[in-house]
């Protein structure tokens, strides 16, 4: 189980999205607002690189390669979005993304473990993930995390 360990900004200022994906067309939207959420920062970097690995293969052989990452703020949780361009989940397989050892990718392709660490990890937290995907427009992850609250708020890691 994933204990609650520190602060953890959503600015992610440590990945450099141009240089891992290259020849991509990448918008990022954090918002104004710097919220902190509760977590490791260790296992919510691995969610951010798992979600950001799929959208990446997603986009491998697309006309356009994009891939959309923002954030957006409630009073209660930070709304974290990661959006890609790619051919989306097949029709009825949106149900299993999140089950161990499950893939759309091909054969050696995919341990199917990606979206079930991350699953794991935001439950962990009190969060949810949650996929939309509409038949070839991409897919597009939505993560909620629960805000620290203004008493249990560590200093952000940088």
């Amino acid at each position: 189980m994933t204990h609650a360990s520190s602060g953890f900004s959503m600015k992610l200022p440590s990945l450099n999205l141009a240089s891992w994906l290259p020849a991509t067309e990448i918008a990022v939207d954090l918002g104004t607002e710097d919220p902190i959420v509760l977590g490791n920062p260790l296992q919510l970097e691995q969610v951010f690189i798992n979600l950001l690995t799929n959208a990446r293969d997603a986009v491998a052989e697309s006309p356009r390669k994009a891939i959309r990452i923002s954030v957006a703020v409630d009073p209660e949780a930070a709304e974290i979005t990661v959006a890609d361009t790619g051919p989306g989940i097949p029709p009825g397989l949106e149900g299993r993304i999140f089950d161990p050892f499950f893939t759309t990718k091909d054969v050696g392709q995919g341990t199917g473990l990606g979206l079930s660490i991350t699953y794991g990890i935001i439950k962990d937290l009190s969060g949810t993930i949650s996929v939309v995907s509409p038949p070839g427009e991409g897919a597009s992850f939505l993560i909620r995390l629960p805000l620290a609250s203004l008493d249990t708020q560590e200093t952000p890691r940088q």
